[in-house]
């Protein structure tokens, strides 16, 4: 009974972290594109 509830807050643990980490390098991605798309704009 313990083991399946540990096992389950971990897996619940991890799930939340990618998710996390996924949003925060989706930001990161937008964030370059919208000064790189920026510098082309000036550039233009």
């Amino acid at each position: 009974m313990l083991l399946t509830i540990c096992v389950a807050l971990g897996l619940c643990i991890i799930e939340s972290l990618v998710i996390v980490i996924a949003s925060y390098s989706l930001k990161l991605q937008i964030v370059k594109a919208g000064k790189t798309g920026g510098s082309i704009i000036k550039n233009r």
